[in-house]
């Protein structure tokens, strides 16, 4: 992807309203390491089961209209992953710098994600308040973010705090996008926690082996020891029967 124009809410069948700026927004194929390929997938009709990364990137906002550029923010969704939304960018920025980052991880091609692919487009909802309404969030106590019109739409925000039924709930901010440094980080410390698992198991397995080496000398030496005090028994034994059969000899010799 290249450039994402946006147009307004009021548009019609025959006119899709009036263009109000434009994004710019990438989204490649990757690897598992999050490099692009040397040669991108051709045809993902045939990578269909099998698994894919996409690098998506929101990079900046270009020509926003100058009436609904202050505090803009952009929600929007990719595939069946959950909605996104930008934290607010301060102050009145026509020009807004996103620099927006996220890995998707798709664990199987389908069907249905290859006619998204070809056939359907994303949809980036570009939000913003005008002077006056960024000027009372300002001078507003305890609300750091109201909703907010999409941009181009001729509505202002109500002075009153509670929503009306045109109105946009807050939505949580989205998750922090993952740089390709804390990426590369992370893989390294998973990488680095896998050895040490590998070295501990290693470690494990002689641990054990000694045990049942050392348990096994312990049997023998005990069986030495019973055998030996055994023979030592016998042997008092017999040297006793000698004694006993020689006083005997004697006590003949001497009667005759």
């Amino acid at each position: 992807m290249d450039m994402h124009k946006i147009y307004s809410k009021n548009k019609t069948k025959q006119n899709r309203g009036k263009q109000e700026g434009e994004l710019r927004v990438e989204i490649y194929p990757v690897d598992d390491n999050g490099e692009e390929y040397d040669e991108p997938p051709n045809g993902l009709e045939e990578w269909i089961g099998k698994p894919i990364n996409f690098d998506f990137k929101l990079i900046y906002g270009k020509g926003l209209t100058e009436k609904y550029a202050n505090n803009v923010s952009v929600e929007f969704q990719f595939f069946n992953e959950p909605v996104i939304e930008l934290d607010p960018i301060p102050g009145k920025k026509p020009n807004p710098e996103f620099n927006f980052r996220r890995l998707f991880k798709i664990e199987k091609i389908t069907k249905e994600l290859v006619d998204y692919l070809q056939n359907d487009a994303m949809t980036f909802k570009v939000k913003g308040y005008t002077d006056a309404a960024y000027k009372e969030l300002m001078e507003s106590q305890g609300m750091s973010h109201r909703p907010s019109n999409a941009l181009g739409s001729t509505m202002e925000p109500p002075a009153s705090a509670a929503p009306s039924a045109s109105q946009e709930l807050p939505s949580k901010p989205a998750t922090p996008a993952v740089s390709e440094v804390e990426f590369k980080q992370a893989k390294d410390e998973a990488e680095k926690l896998r050895a040490e698992k590998r070295k501990l198991e290693v470690e494990k397995e002689e641990l054990q082996k000694e045990m049942v080496e050392r348990e096994r000398k312990a049997k023998d030496e005990a069986l030495a020891t019973v055998t030996k005090d055994g023979d030592k028994a016998v042997k008092k034994q017999i040297d006793e029967m000698k004694k006993e059969r020689d006083s005997a000899v004697c006590h003949i010799i001497l009667c005759f």
